[in-house]
Order: C-alpha cells, then structure tokens, then sequence
C-alpha cells in the first residue's frame, strides 16, 4: 500500500492534534492535583490548630510544657488521630488530684507513670532518644 503526499499530511496532522490534546490533558491534571494538594495543607493547617486551641485548656496541654514539648513538636510527632485519642484520655482521666500535684513539682523530680499519655509524651521529651541510645549503647558494651 502506498500513501500519497496528501495523505502523510492528514495522518501527521492527527498525531500532531493528539499530542496537544495530551498535552492539555496532563496540564489539567497537574492544576487539579496542585489544587489538591493546597487544600489539604489548609484543611491540615485548621484541624492543627484546633487541636492546639484544645491543648491550651487540658492538664495534657500543661504537661507538655512542664516536660518541654512544644504543642508544635507534639502535634508533629503524633497523628491527628493519636491527638485526639490522648486529649479525650486526659478529660476523662481518674488521676486528676495526681496530676496536678505532679504539675506542681519540678519536671525533673514529677513521676508521670500514671498518666496515660505518659509512653508517647515521654518519647517526645528532648532528650529522650540521645538518653535511649546512651543506654542500649552500655548496655550492649557490658555483654
């Protein structure tokens, strides 16, 4: 079969009309998943500070603070869900009269162990990881 010259150029003309069809079309999506994505940061950016807005009127909140954690450093190292979870702990916590009288001493001497949030606040203290490795560390050069 052969093609005349007028024929190349239909042909060509298709496949040029297609590339800049596909062309627009991944155009389209890249604004449509940047739009997206903006979205998400403002939605993540509301819920973030509703969340510290909550942190501020709980013993949680207070905690934190004696303990050094930033409520930024907290909301970044626990997931949203996490978040909650604790906050809720912490309102319908039974050991209200031992934390505040663990509030009231210097963070260095508070025992938190009763705290709920205790394991995951503990985590986040500065520090905590360098004292963790200083200690799997000794102990991995005594055996």
């Amino acid at each position: 079969m052969r093609y005349g010259r007028g024929e190349y150029l239909a042909l060509d003309s298709k496949i040029l009309a297609l590339v800049v069809c596909g062309l627009m079309l991944a155009g389209v999506v890249g604004v449509t998943l940047n739009i997206m994505r903006q979205s998400e940061s403002a939605v993540a950016a509301r819920v973030r500070a509703a969340l510290a807005g909550r942190l501020t009127g709980l013993r949680l909140g207070r905690m934190l603070a004696r303990r050094g954690i930033a409520t930024s450093t907290y909301l970044d190292g626990v997931t949203t869900d996490v978040a909650r979870h604790q906050m809720s702990a912490c309102e319908n916590c039974a050991a209200v009269a031992r934390c505040e009288a663990a509030l009231e001493i210097p963070a260095a001497g508070a025992d938190f162990s009763f705290c709920p949030n205790d394991e995951t606040i503990g985590a986040l203290v500065p520090g905590a990881a360098d004292d963790h490795e200083a200690s799997s560390a000794a102990g991995c050069a005594r055996a």
